[in-house]
């Protein structure tokens, strides 16, 4: 199915993405767990001033303790920014797709550099959206760490 030309209705890339499924969803997963912990760790490291064994065992604390905020926070972070690009991923596409047309179809210059400049105002654009969201997600792992953090030293 997935090497086989008679299926080529379907792009090699669904086929393949169809049949690994689950070993996506466990990359998935491990990409954010691993995210989720080094946000913390790197939180940690500089709020704390805690070494790197000091920051990770303060990280696994936190998610022990605090399991439903941490995961929340977490999701949120992807989906704001998964939303976020979507619109940039939709453009670029359409941008490519005029820059491929005004290359391979249309063939004059002026169109050629309109369709270039298009598609590179649409990337620029993208890396602003990219980095408001990357400013945005930080903040928030920031917020997260200092509302227990806070919460905590009140408590002494």
């Amino acid at each position: 199915m997935l090497v086989l030309p008679t299926y080529l209705s379907i792009p090699l890339v669904v086929r393949v993405m169809l049949r690994a499924f689950d070993a996506l969803a466990a990359l998935a997963v491990a990409w954010l767990i691993c995210e989720t912990v080094a946000a913390m760790v790197v939180r940690r490291s500089i709020m704390n001033r805690a070494g790197p064994v000091r920051a990770i065992l303060s990280a696994a604390r936190h998610v022990a303790h605090h399991p439903a905020s941490t995961i929340a926070t977490s999701v949120l972070t992807v989906v704001v920014s998964l939303v976020g690009l979507l619109p940039v991923t939709f453009a670029l596409s359409v941008g490519w797709s005029a820059l491929r047309v005004a290359l391979l179809e249309d063939g004059r210059l002026p169109t050629v550099i309109l369709a270039l400049c298009g598609f590179v105002a649409g990337w620029m654009g993208g890396l602003v959206v990219a980095a408001g969201l990357a400013g945005w997600r930080s903040a928030v792992w920031v917020g997260e760490m200092a509302r227990f953090d806070i919460a905590r030293s009140w408590a002494r």
